[in-house]
């Protein structure tokens, strides 16, 4: 991306190949509005008009984002996609909507139990139940939290990695106006607001793992039973990056029957320990097994090392449908 001149996956036009705002990325495919794409030239053009215009970073938008010259002659349509990345960045999100979704299922598993539980009140929980459901929700706050103050420091990075290239221009663009650039002390306060985002997300993932420590020993039992398959299948959650996955580790979780484990865990732990909400349970599966299985389909297609077919190429187009269904059923018009 950045070889090509952008500035940056933060920005408003953040794609290489078109001008999808993002804004409009956030909607569901079917409601979007018809972007135009990117060429070599339009790149060139848009960067030749930033320049044209003062070349300040803070303008960036007004030019699609162009905000240097491309480094490489070499067409948009042949630029390979990061398929690794790309693989370990999906099913990352895709397993944390899952584990998500248990999460919340555990909670109403253990507000039905405490009911069962000789309590005069069904409305006050015994404690142990409580500790686990003030905990989960705790959890999911801060989760959310660092997931917000994460993507500020990567927009302060790109910040930052703009205002130093920008720095090393070409003969012909020296006479650029100085008081477009920022300032050293702009530069300071940006790393230094950068460095205390990421030691904050840091505190506050040291904290969750002291949360889960405390959480109680029979806390948890669909998201205990999703760690437990995986452990079967030997996949297992790494200690950084908000416990992603390694690219084996993904390849294992395509699969279809390891999926199906994946899957069944969730019904089977549901059966053992709290029945009622079965219906529940397999309203999780339903959904999120054809997302994992259309996520394989295409992780298989887009590793190939060869030009896609327009047959395989409209497959991978239906992953996003397939992934807003998840959360907006009613949006799954095509």
């Amino acid at each position: 991306m950045k070889i090509y001149g952008l500035s940056g996956p933060s920005g408003k036009y953040f794609c290489l190949w078109c001008l999808v705002t993002r804004e409009t990325s956030n909607q569901p495919p079917n409601k979007r509005p018809p972007v135009e794409m990117r060429t070599l030239r339009t790149l060139k053009e848009d960067h030749e008009r930033f320049m044209r215009s003062g070349g300040k970073i803070t303008d960036a938008k007004e030019y699609h984002n162009c905000v240097r010259r491309p480094m490489f002659n070499i067409p948009l349509e042949r630029v390979a996609l990061p398929t690794l990345h790309v693989s370990l960045g999906l099913f990352h999100k895709f397993f944390k909507m899952l584990h998500k979704a248990c999460q919340v299922l555990d909670i109403e598993m253990f507000m039905l139990l405490a009911k069962e539980d000789d309590i005069d009140e069904p409305v006050l929980l015994s404690e142990r139940y409580n500790e686990y459901v003030t905990i989960i929700k705790d959890i999911v706050a801060l989760e959310e939290t660092i997931s917000v103050m994460t993507s500020q420091a990567d927009n302060l990075q790109n910040q930052i990695e703009n205002i130093m290239l920008s720095n090393d221009t070409d003969d012909d663009e020296e006479e650029e106006d100085n008081e477009n650039q920022p300032t050293l002390y702009q530069f300071t306060q940006m790393e230094k607001e950068k460095q205390k985002l990421l030691e904050e997300c840091n505190e506050k993932t040291d904290t969750i793992r002291e949360m889960r420590a405390k959480l109680p020993h029979e806390a948890g039992f669909t998201v205990r039973g999703l760690e437990l398959a995986l452990s079967s299948i030997n996949v297992h959650l790494q200690a950084y990056h908000s416990q992603a996955f390694v690219g084996n580790h993904v390849n294992k979780c395509c699969k279809s029957q390891n999926q199906t484990i994946l899957c069944d865990s969730v019904v089977q732990t549901t059966e053992r320990v709290c029945p009622e909400l079965l219906p529940k349970a397999r309203e999780i599966v339903a959904l999120y097994q054809p997302l994992f299985t259309h996520f394989s389909t295409c992780h298989n297609i887009y590793s190939l090392s060869r030009e896609l077919s327009t047959e395989e190429v409209v497959t991978l187009g239906m992953l996003e449908y397939v992934s807003v269904h998840v959360h907006h059923p009613e949006c799954m018009t095509i």
